[in-house]
């Protein structure tokens, strides 16, 4: 990659981005890594290394989340160039400290760097971790791509509804108050400290490839200490039209035609809708704020038992243990037929979820029921 133009490292992101698009279209998976296409071409270009599309995996993309295939997210045993694990967000700060620390300890001078999504930015570990790697002054690199979406767009009614929050506020603020600047001005700008962490706070356009490669030049030749933030801008679903204009949608996707970008559809109708794998996340808080204090709290946990596609990050394996551990709670297990995707189930267990106070309905993937 180190011979190639900027029109070569273009063509080669154009490719990319179709081969995303195709293999997504055949097996379902996520649509939201169109935004960081030129990101991860720049990366790779300035520090030399591999990913999945650019190295030995890109003929496998079809196998994508198949049985025997390709992992949805990155997976330790399946390369030696996924350095970390992930399913869930908001983990590569922590990550990137860790491998940072443990490099300086060996003495050693290579690069890290971690790329976090302005979404992941929402939850405390991300925080934690950025306290601790200004605390430990780390040398190290972390890009916040930022899309405009620091909570996923839900859909109502109405249509679409725009992301919520003051983080979401925060960033608008720091896209509209500060222009885009030369890259070599940017990058040359890492003297202000906030917090430990010497911070790049003017954005930088994510799809501009010229901007992406002199920025990350100038900050890996720059020799600062403590840990450096890149702010790049970044359209989610970028490079295909029906992901662009539909806000609320084409994060994740099922199987779709790319030329009308048609999906199958499904529905929930919970009282408080959650992937089983993400509230066992969320142990501690349930147990403190919800259980302990006796409150009311209706939880209907997606995707418990075994997911496939998503792979062992996602499989709920201990929703049924650690919701029976609650006191308080209520556990229902639904057993859904094969066959009832898009089918509403009658359970029986209406006057449960009017009157109990705490109550967890647990069912598997692609599955809808109806209490009656």
């Amino acid at each position: 990659m180190k011979n190639l133009s900027t029109k070569e490292l273009q063509q080669l992101a154009d490719e990319i981005r179709s081969d995303v698009i195709f293999s997504v279209s055949k097996t379902g998976g996520h649509l939201g890594s169109l935004a960081v296409i030129e990101l991860t071409v720049a990366f790779h270009y300035v520090f030399i290394e591999f990913c999945r599309m650019l190295a030995i995996r890109r003929d496998k993309m079809l196998s994508l989340r198949q049985t025997g295939g390709l992992s949805g997210f990155t997976k330790r045993s399946e390369s030696d160039y996924d350095c970390f694990g992930a399913g869930h967000s908001s983990t590569t700060i922590s990550a990137g400290l860790g491998i940072a620390v443990g490099r300086d300890l060996k003495g050693r001078k290579n690069n890290v760097v971690a790329v976090i999504v302005d979404g992941a930015m929402t939850t405390g570990q991300a925080y934690e971790a950025m306290n601790n790697a200004g605390y430990l002054d780390s040398d190290m690199i972390v890009i916040l791509n930022d899309n405009k979406q620091v909570s996923l767009p839900a859909a109502n009614l109405d249509g679409p509804t725009a992301p919520v929050g003051v983080l979401s506020s925060a960033f608008s603020r720091l896209q509209s108050n500060r222009p885009l600047r030369e890259p070599r001005e940017f990058a040359k700008g890492v003297t202000k400290q906030i917090g430990g962490v010497q911070s790049l706070l003017h954005p930088v356009d994510g799809h501009n490839l010229d901007d992406l490669t002199a920025i990350l030049r100038e900050v890996k030749s720059t020799k600062t200490t403590g840990p450096v933030l890149i702010h790049v801008i970044t359209e989610k679903g970028r490079g295909y039209p029906y992901a662009e204009k539909a806000a609320d949608k084409y994060h994740g996707v099922t199987k779709f035609d790319p030329a009308t970008g048609k999906q199958f559809k499904s529905r929930i109708k919970p009282f408080c809708s959650i992937y089983s794998s993400f509230l066992q996340r969320a142990y501690d808080q349930v147990v403190h704020d919800v259980d302990l204090q006796k409150l009311a709290f209706r939880f209907a946990m997606d995707r418990a038992g075994l997911v496939g596609a998503d792979g062992p990050a996602h499989c709920g394996a201990f929703d049924v243990t650690f919701m029976f551990c609650y006191p308080r709670g209520n556990g229902i297990g639904v057993e859904l037929p094969p066959g009832n995707k898009g089918k509403p189930l009658e359970i029986g267990k209406e006057r449960i979820l009017i009157e109990g106070e705490r109550v967890w309905l647990a069912w598997a993937m692609d599955q809808q029921f109806r209490a009656v």
